[in-house]
Formats: C-alpha cells, sequence, structure tokens
C-alpha cells in the first residue's frame, strides 16, 4: 500500500501506512521508504525528501543510491550548492557508487552558482574515483579559467588531449 499511494502522488498516506507498519510492531525497510522518497523527489519537493531520507536513517534503513542520487537531483534542480554538496559529501561518506554523471551535474551546478573551488573540490574526487567524463572536464576547465589557474587548465587540456578524449 505505500508503494501504491506513493506512486499515486498521495505521499502524506504512504507515509502514514509507514507509520502503521511501525505502531504494529514492524520494521518498514528500503522498499517501505523508497517509494515514498521518490515520489517527494519527483514532485520537486526537497525538503520533504530529504525529510524523509533522514527519517528513514533514522529508522536503521539504508538508502541506496537511487534514494539518496533522487534527493541530489532535488537540490540540484533547485540550484540548491550548499544542498547539493552536503548530499553528495553524505553519498561519498556512505561509500555509495556514484555514477560519473552525478558529478557532471554537481560541478555544472556550482559553475553556474558561481562556486568554482567547490566545482574543482568535486572535479578532484571524480578524478581521483576514476569517475571522470569529459563533460566533467570540460566543466572543470571552466572554472579552473574562473579563478584564474591557466595552468591547471592547460594541463587538463593537453591530458585530455594526449588521452585522445573530446572536450566537446
Amino acid at each position: 500500500l505505500v508503494d501504491f499511494h506513493a506512486r499515486q502522488g498521495r505521499v502524506k498516506t504512504a507515509f502514514q501506512w509507514i507509520e502503521r507498519l511501525k505502531e504494529s510492531g514492524f520494521s518498514p525497510n528500503i522498499l517501505s521508504y523508497s517509494p515514498v522518497v521518490l515520489a517527494l523527489a519527483r514532485a520537486g519537493d526537497t525538503g520533504g525528501a530529504a525529510k524523509c531520507l533522514r527519517t528513514m536513517i533514522g529508522d536503521e534503513v539504508m538508502p541506496n543510491a537511487v534514494v539518496f542520487s533522487a534527493v541530489l537531483h532535488c537540490y540540484v534542480g533547485q540550484g540548491d550548492v550548499a544542498g547539493a554538496d552536503s548530499m553528495l559529501s553524505r553519498l561519498v561518506e556512505e561509500d555509495v557508487e556514484l555514477d560519473p554523471r552525478t558529478f557532471d551535474m554537481i560541478i555544472r551546478l556550482c559553475n553556474r552558482q558561481g562556486e568554482h573551488h567547490l566545482a574543482i573540490k568535486w572535479f578532484r574526487h571524480a578524478r581521483q574515483m576514476g569517475s571522470m567524463t569529459s563533460a566533467c572536464a570540460s566543466a572543470a576547465c571552466a572554472s579552473f579559467a574562473a579563478i584564474g589557474e591557466a595552468a591547471e587548465t592547460a594541463a587538463l587540456l593537453q591530458k585530455f588531449e594526449e588521452d585522445g578524449l573530446s572536450m566537446k
């Protein structure tokens, strides 16, 4: 019933079913919480999705990459650099396997908001993890250039040229 109500957009009712489960002595699991978080995220309710995520963790239910990423996408969609940075930091802390596009997404957000040092932080992390794409590097080049790091920009461009990768 939780999944059914969440998919119908009746998130409040879905969450009430989770509470009923707990009151009946059952422990909600990832299958209980995921549809609710995902429904809130699809609706663009970042606060609700983040709150549900915190409740989930408080109930000792470890979110998976899909749940974490849905909340991260909400922050990015709202242009909330601090929220996105915090969520991505949590993903890294929890050792969640990240898709390279996750880094592309946050680096571009940081660039749009003028947070170039933060974009570079995530670029370096992506590079260290081997999760770097040419789009990620291209966005990082823009950040390095914006803060006057010409040598770093040139070195990055040179590396990609040597590797035969396109920066388009």
